[in-house]
């Protein structure tokens, strides 16, 4: 009977660990056939790069703040430290710039190349309403590539559809 309690006792400590945390995280998936790049940051008024929204400016970037992510994947960052609903609002502007590149693209130029001729496949523009459409089954919002149908009218560069 001890053993059987243990047992127990262990199934459910591993269980219980495993689950996505759900308001503290965000999913990126490539639902695209190729591997993509993808780097993204909260645009908020004198962030750290400056970077004041509607301007969509890339910035300078070292080669590690780019994500990878291979055809069919999805990066799961866990690196938020409150809801990501409060981590936007609490932003006078409250919109997550979601910028996706052609891995072909990365490897192919410099960033001045790729930032002065905005070479991105895409740039999601979002805000905490749109967060709120892409919540998956775990609760935890995950953002596609290329846009979902959900995603036709939130604002992204080039426009959904072209």
């Amino acid at each position: 009977m001890k053993t059987f309690i243990i047992n127990i006792l262990i199934l459910f400590v591993f269980t219980s660990c495993c689950h996505y945390p759900t308001n503290y995280s965000l999913f990126i998936t490539n639902n695209s056939v190729d591997a993509l790049g993808c780097y993204y940051y909260l645009v908020w008024e004198g962030g750290k790069e400056g970077i004041v929204y509607p301007d969509t400016t890339l910035v300078s970037l070292r080669t590690n703040e780019v994500i990878g992510i291979k055809a069919g994947q999805t990066f799961h960052d866990s690196r938020p430290l409150s809801p990501i609903t409060e981590w936007i609002s609490s932003l006078p502007h409250d919109t997550l710039s979601v910028f996706f590149f052609s891995k072909d693209t990365l490897n192919a130029y410099s960033w001045e190349e790729i930032k002065l001729g905005y070479k991105i496949l895409q740039r999601y523009d979002l805000s905490i309403e749109d967060i709120n459409l892409l919540y998956n089954k775990y609760g935890v919002p995950e953002i596609p590539y290329p846009p979902s149908e959900v995603m036709r009218d939130m604002k992204m560069y080039p426009p959904y559809g072209k």
